[in-house]
C-alpha cells in the first residue's frame, strides 16, 4: 500500500463532505462576501484540527474511544463518544439521502427513493472489510475521480460572468446570524477520523505537516464549489438551487467531447468520494460500538447498522425533512469538533506532563 493512500482518504473524505451540502448552505448563508464564511470555517477546522492531532501523539498506539475508554472510564466514556455516535449516524444518513435526492433529480427521476438508500450496502462491505481495505482503494478512487472533477472544474470558467461575484466583502458579517452557516460545518468535520486510527500504524499521518499540506490543497475545492454557480448564475439565481454545483456542470456544452452531459461523470465521481466517506463513518461506527456499546459480532453489528441507516434515510418523506435532520445533526457536529479536540489536546498535555 502507498504511504500516501491515508492522506488521499483524508482528501476524499473532505471532499465527499464538500461536494454538495457545503455550496447550497455556503450561498444560503449569506448576500456577499462568500469567501468570508468559507475562510472562517476553514481557519477554523485548521485550528481544531492542530489541537487534535497534538492530543493524539500523546496517545500513539490508541484510537478515541481507547483513550477516553482509559482516562475517563468506560461509562463516562460511553456518555462522552454518545453525542459522537449519533453525529455519525445521522451523517451517513443524511450523505446517502441527499445523494439518493441528487440521483433521483438528475438521472433517475422514475425510481423510488427509498430503494437508493440501499446504496448503503456498498460503503457497508467496504467497512466489513475493515479500515485497511478502505485506505487502499481510496487511492485508486482518487486517480480515477480527480482528472475528471477538475476537467469538470476547469470547463466550467467559459460561462462565467465575474460581476456575479460583487459585492466582495460582508461587512456586517451577517452569516454569523444565519443557520445555514453553521449547517455548512459538514465539510469541516472529517478531520475526526484520524482519532480512529492508531498513528504508529501510518507513519505518514505522525507528520503533521503532510496533513496539513492536504489540507490546504483543499482550500481550491472549498472556494470553487462555492464560487462555480456564483459566477456562473449569481447569488439570487444559485440560491434557489436545491444542487447549485449540479446545476452549474449541467449547464456546461462542449461540443467536442463524444457525451452529452459532463455532469454524468461529475456525479459518479461525487457518489465514489461520498462511498469513501459513508464507509469511513460506517467503520468508525462499528468501533465505538464494538468498544464501548454492544460486545457482539461483527455481523450482527452491520446487520442492525444496515436496517437503522437504510429505515432513516429510505424514508425520510421530504426534502424539509432531511433539512430538519441536518439541522439536529449540526449540533451533534459541533459537540464533536470543538469539544472533542479540545478533551484530547488536554487529556494529551497531562500526560506528558505526567511522563516528564
Amino acid at each position: 500500500m502507498s504511504k500516501f493512500a491515508p492522506l488521499t482518504t483524508f482528501f476524499l473524505v473532505h471532499l465527499a463532505t464538500i461536494l454538495l451540502i457545503f455550496p447550497e448552505k455556503t450561498i444560503a448563508s449569506t448576500k456577499s462576501g462568500h469567501w468570508e464564511p468559507i475562510l472562517i470555517g476553514y481557519m477554523l477546522e485548521w485550528i481544531l484540527m492542530w489541537l487534535y492531532l497534538k492530543g493524539l501523539a500523546g496517545f500513539p498506539k490508541m484510537d478515541l474511544a481507547d483513550i477516553f475508554n482509559e482516562i475517563t472510564g468506560k461509562w463516562a466514556a460511553r456518555i462522552i463518544l454518545a453525542p459522537l455516535l449519533l453525529f455519525f449516524f445521522i451523517d451517513v444518513c443524511v450523505i446517502l439521502r441527499v445523494h439518493s435526492e441528487m440521483l433521483t433529480v438528475t438521472f433517475l427521476p422514475e425510481y423510488p427513493l427509498w430503494s437508493l438508500a440501499l446504496l448503503v450496502l456498498v460503503p457497508l462491505y467496504a467497512a466489513w472489510k475493515g479500515i485497511q481495505t478502505i485506505i487502499r482503494a481510496t487511492l485508486i478512487l482518487f486517480i480515477i475521480c480527480m482528472p475528471v472533477t477538475l476537467f469538470s472544474f476547469f470547463t466550467s470558467f467559459g460561462n462565467f460572468d465575474l460581476k456575479n461575484g460583487y459585492p466582495l466583502l460582508d461587512k456586517t458579517f451577517s452569516f454569523m446570524a444565519s443557520a445555514d452557516f453553521y449547517s455548512s460545518f459538514i465539510a469541516h468535520s472529517g478531520f475526526l477520523f484520524l482519532g480512529f486510527i492508531p498513528l504508529y500504524k501510518y507513519p505518514i499521518l505522525k507528520k503533521s505537516k503532510s496533513i496539513f499540506l492536504t489540507y490546504v490543497s483543499l482550500l481550491f475545492f472549498y472556494i470553487a464549489l462555492v464560487y462555480i454557480p456564483l459566477f456562473i448564475f449569481g447569488r439570487e439565481t444559485s440560491s434557489r438551487f436545491q444542487f447549485p454545483t449540479i446545476i452549474s456542470m449541467d449547464s456546461i456544452d462542449i461540443s467536442w467531447i463524444m457525451f452529452d452531459r459532463l455532469t454524468l461523470f461529475f456525479i459518479t465521481c461525487t457518489l465514489i468520494s461520498v462511498f469513501v466517506y459513508a464507509a469511513l463513518l460506517l467503520w468508525m461506527m462499528i468501533q465505538l460500538i464494538q468498544k464501548l456499546y454492544l460486545i457482539s459480532s461483527l455481523p450482527v453489528i452491520v446487520i442492525i447498522l444496515a436496517i437503522s441507516v437504510v429505515a432513516l434515510a429510505g424514508f425520510l418523506p421530504t426534502w424539509n425533512a432531511v433539512q430538519v435532520l441536518i439541522n439536529i445533526d449540526t449540533w451533534f457536529r459541533f459537540y464533536c469538533i470543538f469539544a472533542l479536540p479540545l478533551a484530547i489536546f488536554i487529556m494529551g498535555m497531562v500526560k506528558r506532563r505526567k511522563l516528564a
